[in-house]
């Protein structure tokens, strides 16, 4: 019973983490320039991985139709899926399907993008700009600090106004300077996340290579055999076992 328990638990965890496995705005970089950087031939069971990303990533997908230009881009790939030797009709309307999501996806992975770099353009700046006013008032505090010791060296009986002046002069003179850390800390923290930012972000779209990689991944190429080799361990053979399932 308890091994049943466990059992059900796992399957249920791995539907839960396939579920998982679809492109979104967030990690469209990451799954973009996988698709893009592909080496063929693939192992079949890691053809299938990626045949349910891309299913489960249409099917949670929402109207396509929003970005600008949407149909002037769609009436662009024809000729660059019939390159890709794609034949069936409606394997070609799964792949504008598929390569429409990936326009809208990187429509707003940009917008998000650039406009976490102007938020984080700004928060470095303002970073910059405690940092040196930290620096201007410790200086000012340390020289009040320094002219108040000394007066209440030249003059011992100077009042208690004087040598509290003295004293939380002292005190701010640290507090500036110690705040100078958390700043470069905070500065470090901001430029690495910009920096980030700048790297991930995918500006250009190679529609053309994106195209290839998809038709072989969904197995809708004429040559489909050149890019699969056989896995043993699920039973497949150079071309088979994989294709009715994504008509």
């Amino acid at each position: 019973m308890m091994r049943k328990k466990i059992s059900q638990k796992k399957k249920h965890q791995q539907k839960e983490a396939l579920l998982k496995q679809y492109i979104t705005v967030s990690n469209f970089p990451k799954a973009y320039r996988k698709l893009l950087c592909l080496r063929f031939p693939m192992d079949v069971a890691e053809i299938i991985e990626l045949r349910d990303m891309l299913n489960q990533s249409l099917e949670r997908s929402e109207l396509l139709n929003v970005t600008p230009g949407f149909k002037n881009f769609t009436s662009t790939l024809t000729d660059a899926i019939e390159l890709s030797g794609v034949d069936r009709q409606h394997h070609a309307d799964k792949m504008v399907g598929i390569l429409s999501l990936f326009r809208e996806l990187h429509y707003k992975h940009n917008l998000m993008s650039r406009n976490r770099e102007i938020q984080l353009r700004q928060l470095r700046e303002q970073n910059r700009e405690s940092n040196e006013n930290s620096v201007r008032f410790g200086i000012a505090a340390l020289l009040t600090a320094i002219m108040g010791f000394i007066t209440f060296l030249a003059v011992p009986e100077s009042g208690w106004l004087l040598k509290g002046i003295t004293i939380v002069s002292a005190i701010a003179t640290l507090d500036f300077f110690q705040s100078l850390r958390i700043f470069d800390g905070e500065y470090k923290i901001l430029t690495d996340e910009f920096n980030t930012v700048l790297r991930e972000r995918v500006d250009n779209m190679n529609w053309e290579k994106l195209t290839s990689n998809l038709a072989a991944i969904l197995g809708y190429r004429k040559d489909q055999s050149a890019f699969l080799i056989h896995s043993t361990a699920d039973g497949f053979n150079r071309t088979s076992g994989t294709e009715s399932r994504y008509h």
